[in-house]
């Protein structure tokens, strides 16, 4: 039995995983000298671009969709450990049309690895052939596409993550807060112009805390 895997209290909420891995990527930042900017945006605003955090770092601008850990029934070991991509509807489908976005996935349950959650995460794209909505970490024997992520090369650790933005390989080029500001805005005029969601003026880029932006400039 991993430790890892062994819940204590109570199993992590997605969105306690998603503070333990910003605060994570804040830590990093910090202490290699890119200390991050914060800031909110409204969650009507991830209806049209699938991120719950965007980050910008070494000039590049990339989005963070983050999904809860679970474990299916069974042994108690990384074979069982699975995330649903399947809420809401349509999410799935705009990550994989969307580069600039990763799916941010815990591969632990236990809350004492709280701390050190960055290091416990991948962080992935799907093929945008595949329409699945069930992935596994390591888990051959499942009937889904994505069935080991653990051996799949688009699933990166935050390492290489990093070393791929600065190799200027993933990430949408940014050179300010501005150019930020300008794409999402571009983002919002475009879903508005294709009727994207029901009410159009919902879409906004401040407000709700409940979606981030951190940026740091060159």
């Amino acid at each position: 039995m991993s430790s890892l895997l062994t819940a204590t209290y109570t199993k992590p909420l997605e969105r306690e995983f998603e503070a333990w891995i910003v605060e994570g990527i804040e830590r990093y930042g910090q202490d290699v000298g890119l200390p991050p900017q914060v800031w909110a945006v409204s969650p009507n605003f991830e209806v049209v671009w699938p991120a719950d955090e965007a980050l910008v770092i070494s000039g590049k601008a990339l989005g963070l969709q983050f999904k809860q850990a679970r474990l299916a029934p069974g042994a108690v070991d990384f074979s069982r450990l699975k995330w649903s991509l399947a809420t809401p509807p349509q999410q799935y489908a705009n990550v994989q049309k969307t580069p600039e976005v990763y799916y941010c996935l815990p591969t632990f349950i236990n809350r004492k690895f709280k701390r050190e959650a960055l290091q416990h995460c991948i962080f992935w794209r799907p093929p945008a052939e595949v329409p699945d909505i069930q992935a596994w970490y390591d888990n051959p024997k499942a009937p889904t596409a994505h069935n080991s992520l653990a051996n799949d090369p688009r699933a990166m650790r935050w390492g290489r993550l990093i070393e791929q933005v600065q190799a200027c390989v993933v990430g949408r080029r940014v050179n300010s807060q501005e150019e930020v500001d300008a794409y999402l805005a571009e983002v919002a005029d475009s879903a508005r112009r294709n009727e994207t969601v029901e009410d159009s003026e919902e879409i906004e880029t401040d407000s709700s805390p409940v979606m981030y932006v951190l940026y740091t400039p060159l």
